[in-house]
Order: structure tokens, then C-alpha cells, then sequence
């Protein structure tokens, strides 16, 4: 008397899905299902015929066991399932739920095999493929939260007192817990160059600090809501010393708050020097207001030509000369999905002292009631263009949304322009398919009024 039996595995988590035509002493089809929440199960759902192929109803004795080969080789799990209802042929177990829990340790390995016995019959073994291994991810969430010394460390790159994985060119910065507990001694510790870059994980907190990167350094946090970064750092916001962070060419900043709270001289939170393409600001705030000083800016752009992306820079409070949420000087830098902004004494969303900058689905304001602007150029020749963004200053009594008093070559399209355009040449200035505060088209494309 022969039999069929077939097995299919479903895979869902891993996207895998393998066929088997096997002979044997029944039909059985068979999906293998792991949930995402790692129980110590294996959902086994199957299809079981008698020899001539109807569906058996009733119960039946199922022997499951899981095997480090496809044949001999060693046994790691078994378990037996009395009285299983079948219903029309179909059956659904949970591998592990009759006291032998299917725990990590069984997928260890580098391959592993079901293998069903049903009456007198034993099929011919299947293999499992990726999402069983699941069960191994469990031990990772854990150590997330595992502990060394009695405190928390983070599992990417878990100091070895604690008989975790040191991952080269990784460090964590902690209040407590990691390799270090400011940014400044993680910098002085490291020696990055093209050929080892260093990521510097920065956990939540509050970091009050006037910090200096490396070249060849990733500076990440864990979000703009949990890693700040702060100092009443002040000077003469061209020089780094007036600067809460400062990110050199070839280094790039992510997902974390910078704060300078200066209350004399000029407060710079973020600057960037020289910064070529290879130098990225990415869910960076950069955010510059005190009750004193001279100049408030909220990022410094010096030179070079960086990358801007999801960044918002805020630049307020009371300057007695201007606040700019981005000064921008000699730099070109491409700008995309980022917010600028300005308040306070002489707001200026962007402030450009020569430098090209080309930006896209962005929004610069300079605000204050009175005389903001949302970009003002001197000293410049460059051309920038601005593309599917909102340019915001005051209407009235003397703010623009844009002023130039220079050379500067304005190519505009698609994009917001709310407030007064004053340039020094109305022939360097280009708008088109743009709209004024009212969602009015801009008539005149050469003037952009």
C-alpha cells in the first residue's frame, strides 16, 4: 500500500517559501508559521489523507522531532501530540505547547529538520527555513537591556567587563553604562582616518559640552527628543569657539538636538567647516536662543559644500546685531526637507554671505513683526536656486521675504514667496510657477513681483 505526502513551508517573517514532493505512507500539507512575538511555539498546521487520498476526521497520534541533518545525524527536539482533531483532513499543532518548549538553543545551529511520525510511518525529513531562527532574535532583544555591573548597556556594543560584543570603530557615549560619558573624552580617545571610521553612538540625555568631531566620524543619538547636546559656548561666531558643536569635512551628525544658550558675545549651536559632500547633517536641530549677545546663529556653514537633510535650524532671542537660523559664508551646500527660522531683533531665516546654495521641499522664515527676512544675501555673486519651498518674511513695515544687496543669481520655481522681493538688479532674480502670500501667481517671472 502506498502513500503520498507532500510538504509545504511557509516562512512568512523570513519571505521564504520551499516545496517539497516527498513519497511516502500519506499526503500531509504542512505550513510552519513563527510568531513575531518569539513564544517558545511553532504553529505546524497540515492536510492528512488515507491511502486513497480522502480526507481523514477524527483524532490521530503525532510524533514531531528536530534533527541537525536530513538523515541520522543528532536529535534536538522532540515531542509527542495525542489525540489531535483532524478535521476534513486538516490539523493544526503547536510545536512545544505539550511540556518541551521549542526554545533558542534548537535553532542554534546551522540547519535543522522536522521530521513526523504518524502511526507505523515515518516521513522523510523537512528543513526548516528562516523564520524559526526567530526564536534566536529573543536573545538579542534581551541583551539590549542586559546589564554589566549592575547597570543597563546597549547591546551593539556591550563592553567586554560584561562579556559583550566590542565592535571595532564603534564607541558608545552614556550617562552611565557605556564606553564613555561624554562625547569630548570619546573624541579624544579615538583616531579615525578614510580606512577606519568611527561611529559614535550618543545614548539619550542631556550632554553639556562644547564639543569637537573628528574627521571620518559618524556622530549619532538616539533621537532630537533624547540627545541634546548643550553649551553657552561664545565668541566671534566665525571661529569655532563660539560654536556648541563643531563638524569638520568628511564626518556626518544624525538624530540628536544641539543647543547654545550664550548669553554674551556671538552663540553659534552648530558649525560646520569647509564641509564637503561627504559631510551630512541628517534629523539634526540646531537651536540658538539667549537673553544677550551679539550674533545668534542657529548652524555656521563655512565654506564647502555639505549636505542638509531633515534639519531644522532656529536662530532667536535678543541679538543686538541679527539672528540667522543658518549663516551661510562662501558655502554651497544642498538643502532638502529642512526648516530654517528666525525671531527676535533683525530675523533672518537665512543669511548668505556669498555661497550657493541649492534647496528643495524646504521652509526659511525671518520673523519678528516687523523687519524679518527670510533669505538676505551681501557679499555674494553665486547663483541659488530654490525649488518647491516657502519663503516667509514680514509683510509689513519693511521685511522681505527676500533681499539681496549683491550679485547674487536667484533661480525660483514652483515655490512660496510671502513678503516684498528687493534686489539690488531685478534682472538676477527668476520666478516661475510661483505664488505670493495671497496664492496669487507672481506676474512678472523676471522680478518675481
Amino acid at each position: 500500500m502506498s502513500r503520498r505526502f507532500r510538504v509545504v513551508m511557509v516562512m512568512v517573517l523570513g519571505a521564504v517559501l520551499a516545496v517539497a514532493g516527498l513519497m511516502g505512507a500519506g499526503r500531509l500539507l504542512a505550513e510552519t508559521l513563527a510568531s513575531t512575538s518569539v513564544p517558545e511555539y511553532v504553529n505546524y498546521q497540515g492536510y492528512l489523507t488515507d491511502s486513497g487520498g480522502s480526507p481523514i476526521s477524527g483524532t490521530v497520534a503525532l510524533q514531531f522531532s528536530i534533527w541537525d541533518a536530513s538523515s541520522g545525524g543528532n536529535q534536538v527536539w522532540a515531542e509527542t501530540h495525542n489525540n489531535v482533531p483532524v478535521s476534513g483532513g486538516y490539523f493544526s499543532v503547536l510545536l512545544g505547547s505539550q511540556g518541551t518548549p521549542v526554545t533558542p538553543s534548537v535553532f542554534g545551529g546551522t540547519a535543522r529538520y522536522l521530521e513526523v511520525v504518524y502511526g507505523a510511518t515515518t516521513f522523510p525529513r523537512q528543513r526548516f527555513a528562516s523564520v524559526p531562527y526567530a526564536l534566536v532574535a529573543d536573545q538579542a532583544s534581551t541583551a539590549i537591556t542586559s546589564t554589566y555591573a549592575t547597570t543597563a548597556t546597549y547591546a551593539l556594543n556591550a563592553p567586554n567587563s560584561g562579556g559583550g560584543i566590542a565592535w571595532q570603530y564603534v564607541k558608545v557615549v552614556a550617562k552611565s553604562g557605556g564606553d564613555y560619558t561624554t562625547i569630548t573624552d570619546a573624541m579624544n580617545a579615538i583616531t579615525p582616518s578614510s580606512t577606519d571610521r568611527y561611529l559614535v553612538l550618543v545614548m539619550p540625555g542631556v550632554y553639556s559640552e562644547q564639543v569637537t568631531l573628528k574627521p571620518y566620524v559618524h556622530l549619532k543619538g538616539a533621537g532630537v527628543a533624547s540627545t541634546i547636546i548643550t553649551s553657552q559656548a561664545n565668541g566671534n561666531q566665525n571661529l569655532a569657539e563660539s560654536a556648541t558643536l563643531n563638524v569638520p569635512d568628511n564626518s556626518q551628525v544624525s538624530d540628536l538636538l544641539v543647543r547654545n544658550e550664550s548669553t554674551t558675545n556671538d552663540g553659534v549651536a552648530l558649525r560646520v567647516s569647509s564641509g564637503s559632500s561627504a559631510t551630512i547633517l541628517n534629523n539634526v536641530h540646531a537651536v540658538t536662543t539667549a537673553a544677550g549677545g551679539a550674533r545668534h546663529v542657529g548652524i555656521y556653514l563655512n565654506g564647502g559644500s555639505p549636505k542638509l537633510i531633515h534639519v531644522y535650524a532656529e536662530a532667536g532671542g535678543a541679538a543686538t546685531v541679527f539672528n540667522a537660523g543658518v549663516f551661510n559664508s562662501a558655502s554651497s551646500p544642498t538643502v532638502h526637507d529642512s526648516t530654517f527660522s528666525a525671531t527676535g531683533f533683525s530675523a533672518q531665516g537665512l543669511r548668505l554671505n556669498g555661497g550657493g546654495p541649492s534647496i528643495t521641499d524646504s521652509t526659511i522664515s525671518g520673523l519678528n513683526g516687523s523687519d524679518g527676512n527670510g533669505i538676505h544675501t551681501s557679499g555674494g555673486s553665486d547663483q541659488i536656486f530654490i525649488n518647491r519651498s516657502s519663503i516667509f518674511g514680514d509683510l509689513t513695515p519693511q521685511g522681505e521675504s527676500i533681499i539681496s544687496t549683491d550679485n547674487s543669481i536667484f533661480f525660483i520655481g514652483a515655490s512660496l514667496l510671502s513678503g516684498t522681493v528687493l534686489v539690488a538688479d531685478p534682472n538676477r532674480i527668476q520666478c516661475t510657477q510661483s505664488y505670493d502670500e495671497f496664492y496669487v501667481d507672481i506676474a512678472n517671472v523676471n522680478t518675481c513681483q
